[in-house]
């Protein structure tokens, strides 16, 4: 009613090989991981976009955690619940993990895009961080939405919201999905996710 944004937190992920992010995401994994690990295949899931209240939330280099999450490695379904439940609706598989949570799923029958609702983000047990996050940002309810490209990437935008929102209500982001899928194929197709117009 005051006309500020009812989310705290948007993001915008899409996976790539560890050979087609640019050199300040390298410079990242290899302060997270043993250099001698790092293949030029691995796939991460990579902040492309973000939006928030927070100054460091509206810039991907300032991200201090999630500007890539190794998609190799099976912790990840520990680490990103939500997601890991989203790949599993629309086939992206993990590799050594038995499967992630997938009550929060909406739609198992769409496997071209998928949505997913936690509609009591207090207390819940698929959003970490509640004392350093939810409760002081007032946090309602998550949701995200996602699909893949014809390259065999995937890609996930997640909303962090400050009002509630039902699972009926989150099915209405789904009608966003192919809108955010066409807008960024072109990008996606040519390899130039991270390159400005005029670069």
């Amino acid at each position: 009613d005051k006309g500020k944004s009812a989310f705290a937190l948007s993001r915008y992920f899409k996976s790539c090989t560890y050979e087609e992010i640019p050199e300040d995401i390298k410079i990242y994994i290899q302060h997270q991981e043993d250099k001698e690990n790092i293949q030029a295949q691995n796939r991460y899931l990579t902040l492309i976009g973000t939006a928030g209240d927070v100054e460091e939330w509206k810039y991907r280099r300032d991200s201090k955690e999630h500007q890539a999450l190794p998609l190799y490695d099976p912790r990840i379904v520990d680490n990103l619940p939500m997601l890991s439940a989203l790949f599993a609706q629309i086939g992206f598989a993990i590799p050594n993990t038995e499967g992630a949570n997938k009550n929060i799923i909406i739609d198992r029958e769409d496997h071209d895009f998928g949505i997913f609702c936690v509609e009591d983000a207090t207390g819940s047990t698929l959003i970490p961080k509640q004392a350093e996050f939810v409760e002081p940002f007032g946090i309602k309810s998550v949701i995200g939405f996602g699909g893949h490209y014809m390259t065999d990437h995937i890609y996930a935008i997640m909303i962090f919201s400050k009002v509630k929102i039902s699972k009926e209500r989150a099915k209405l982001f789904l009608s966003l999905n192919p809108a955010v899928k066409s807008i960024t194929l072109r990008h996606a197709v040519t390899g130039n996710i991270f390159k400005s117009e005029n670069s």
